[in-house]
């Protein structure tokens, strides 16, 4: 975890020890899903990956022994006293980590805003179930910073899933700043265009900041799980920086600036 998702490991390792255990098993159920693309030859290898997850899951709610896996073990800990909110979170997330089998873009905003949810959201209302916050105001404040988080992270990948092939941009809003061929047009010939669309995209994550910010009066152990929030302000003022020239290696803030921003909100805010 520390190089795969090194973000996730700081947020962990702020929380109170029991919940670190607990934020660590469930980072690593994320990695294990997320990777599922990296790791398999053939979308149909993926979908059988995928499935596994998903029947472990289930196993779970129904009170089976839980698999010899040990993210299962972690998940299983604590998963079945959360309620079935915390397995059918889960379960989405797993559900949105097919769309990463797929080469095509998104085709609007909202298709990109209900995927950023089921991944990224979902993953911080998970860890405010696995520290025992139900409060609907956490919950709230996690939709929008994950969301927020998943839009900051998008932006700054999209060299690397360039890179692949891919494109991972919404094409109603590539189309409504005059890219018609999104392959050929990023990064290439339309540079101007390319940091119209980045600069929406960033207002939308800012916007969604903003709202997770403003939630007020949460719970001390909700703490650990929305210091997401953070990290992706830090982000998204290195992109405003940067204006949002991909290339500029200023964008990526390093460690020592993450553990920063981390501390002073645990510790400070």
């Amino acid at each position: 975890m520390r190089r795969q998702d090194p973000d996730r490991l700081y947020i962990a390792l702020f929380a109170p020890p029991a919940l670190r255990e607990r934020l660590i098993g469930l980072h690593a159920f994320n990695l294990e899903v997320a990777a599922t693309r990296e790791r398999v030859s053939e979308p149909m290898l993926g979908q059988i990956r995928l499935q596994w997850w998903r029947d472990a899951l289930d196993e779970m709610r129904r009170g089976d022994e839980p698999r010899r896996h040990p993210v299962v073990r972690s998940l299983a800990a604590w998963m079945p006293a959360a309620g079935e909110a915390a397995f059918d979170l889960a379960l989405e997330l797993v559900n949105a980590r097919e769309r990463d089998l797929e080469d095509a873009p998104f085709a609007t905003v909202k298709d990109l805003g209900a995927y950023a949810e089921a991944t990224s959201s979902n993953l911080v209302r998970l860890g405010l179930l696995a520290a025992g916050v139900t409060e609907t105001a956490a919950h709230d404040a996690a939709q929008a910073a994950g969301r927020a988080y998943a839009l900051a992270g998008l932006l700054r990948a999209v060299p690397f899933h360039g890179a692949q092939g891919r494109i991972m941009l919404p094409g109603d809003l590539l189309g409504r700043h005059g890219i018609a061929d999104a392959r050929q047009s990023i990064g290439r010939r339309d540079p101007g265009k390319l940091k119209s669309v980045l600069t929406e995209l960033a207002e939308m994550a800012e916007r969604d900041l903003m709202s997770a910010r403003a939630v007020r009066s949460l719970p001390k152990a909700a703490r650990a799980p929305l210091l997401i929030r953070p990290l992706a302000r830090l982000y998204l003022k290195r992109l405003r920086r940067a204006r949002f020239d991909l290339s500029e290696p200023r964008i990526d803030p390093g460690n020592a600036a993450k553990i920063a921003a981390l501390w002073r909100a645990r510790f400070l805010a």
